[in-house]
């Protein structure tokens, strides 16, 4: 065997196992590739479940909020309704006593109006 094929030969063994140990960096690289995939993964994971809780949570106040503002808007009209009704019952109430046979008019006339509309 002459010196140059002996270092050939060595040459390529030396290459094979450089080939090899590049293999084997490559591999523990895709490795710690995946560990950081997974890791970050897993990071941005509970990041959004968190938002998600959050949101959650901010419509759930946002929710109870806007309840809330309705049924005290709602005791207000029901108050004003009210008030507006005792004093339209009052004003009937006197109108009628001071007026009867005026009263007994109109609604003997809503009555023939009424019953002329229905019996169409």
């Amino acid at each position: 065997m002459s010196t140059n094929t002996y270092e050939i030969k060595k040459t390529g063994k030396e290459l094979s196992e450089d080939a090899k140990e590049v293999k084997e960096q490559a591999k523990d690289s895709a490795k710690d590739v995946g560990n950081v995939v997974r890791n970050k993964a897993s990071e941005w994971g509970e990041r959004i479940s968190q938002t998600a809780h959050d949101v959650k949570e901010k419509s759930s106040e946002v929710l109870h909020d806007s309840v809330k503002n309705v049924k005290e808007r709602y005791e207000d009209v029901k108050e004003d309704v009210k008030e507006r009704y005792e004093g339209v019952e009052e004003s009937v109430a006197t109108y009628c006593k001071e007026n009867p046979w005026r009263a007994l008019g109109m609604a003997l006339a809503a009555g023939v109006v009424l019953g002329s509309i229905i019996s169409r």
